[in-house]
């Protein structure tokens, strides 16, 4: 599965993250580095966020006119504690046009996952 580049502005884009969003076997892997928003002077290290597609309630692809938003959901609002600009359980990541191709698949294979997980969870019940 290859690795979508993504964005997310914080403090209303004082400080902006850029970075990678990539799925594994099991997790969602989310790879950014926060930068200052007006400067671009590197603010944080590379971080890295493993999040198991079972903590995961939903993905949602939207397309815009100049890129696209990438939604993640989780049961939660612990699940995304330490990423920037996440807000309620959920994180919007912001898609560059050129990679609304590559987000739309990740949505797909990511959203198929949360059904398999649901459903071994409905088995075990």
């Amino acid at each position: 599965m290859q690795s979508v580049p993504f964005s997310v502005d914080e403090y209303e884009g004082f400080v902006e993250a850029g970075g990678l969003v990539r799925m594994e076997e099991d997790s969602v892997v989310l790879e950014f580095r926060k930068k200052e928003g007006v400067f671009g002077i590197p603010v944080s290290g590379l971080k890295e966020k493993r999040i198991p597609i079972s903590e995961l309630s939903a993905v949602i692809f939207k397309k815009k006119v100049f890129g696209a938003k990438l939604i993640i959901s989780g049961h939660k609002m612990s699940t995304f504690a330490d990423i920037p600009g996440s807000q309620n359980a959920e994180i919007i990541l912001g898609i560059a046009r050129k990679d609304r191709e590559a987000a739309q698949e990740l949505e797909a294979n990511l959203s198929l996952r949360i059904a398999e997980a649901r459903l071994r969870e409905l088995d075990k019940q």
